[in-house]
């Protein structure tokens, strides 16, 4: 029961971090690395359900893929304003 709690308490600071830190513009940069250390991680057997980490891991690979193109988008976005 702690750890849930525990758990529960991280998520929502995590939640409140990125919520101030796409206020000041500086969430994306933030996203990126979590997205990159997500799609390198390797340590399977340390997931409580082995199956999700894999699945989550495989769509972090997805997304860091398209990474470059969704930058590129954004910049022409930017300088179209």
């Amino acid at each position: 029961m702690r750890r849930q709690v525990a758990r529960s308490r991280v998520r929502q600071a995590a939640s409140q971090i990125l919520d101030e830190l796409a206020q000041t513009g500086q969430d994306g940069h933030v996203i990126r690395n979590l997205l990159k250390i997500t799609a390198d991680w390797t340590a399977f057997e340390l997931a409580q359900d082995e199956y999700k980490a894999r699945a989550v891991v495989q769509k972090a690979r997805e997304l860091v893929a398209h990474l470059p193109k969704l930058m590129r988008e954004r910049r022409r976005i930017a300088m179209q304003r």
